[in-house]
């Protein structure tokens, strides 16, 4: 009743670690049950114990241990989302230059020779303005 339609769309190879996570916290973000979350992940866990069997995959990504985190990390998300917030400027810029260049080849179909390296040109990744700016 929520592994497919969570997960039935995606291949079982592209089900990660982080999608399994992400899958669990949305069950919990929906508040659900404790029990009724546990027994999705089960589901879960024994569908992908078959598939490393099968040859499929090599290991099981819903096997985690630390769900209880989860929880804890829903609360804290619902409680105060401010907290998932980057803590400063600095960090953002850092993060949008770390991102750029694939970020752009991605969305827009840039190849790598037509992003700029050197910070100068029409396609050179600079990061945001200042708000001060």
């Amino acid at each position: 009743m929520r592994v497919v339609p969570a997960l039935g769309h995606l291949a079982v190879r592209m089900i990660t670690n982080g999608v399994a996570d992400r899958t669990a916290q949305n069950w919990i973000v929906d508040e659900h049950r404790r029990s009724t979350v546990k027994n999705a992940i089960a589901v879960l866990v024994r569908v992908m114990e078959q598939a490393v069997r099968d040859g499929i995959i090599k290991v099981n990504p819903a096997r985690v241990g630390g769900r209880q985190k989860l929880y804890k990390q829903a609360e804290d998300e619902l409680l105060n989302p401010r907290a998932l917030a980057l803590p400063d400027w600095d960090t953002l810029v850092i993060l949008f230059a770390a991102s750029t260049a694939a970020r752009l080849g991605e969305v827009s179909g840039y190849r790598v020779g037509d992003i700029a390296t050197s910070g100068s040109g029409p396609y050179s990744a600079r990061p945001p303005p200042h708000p001060a700016d």
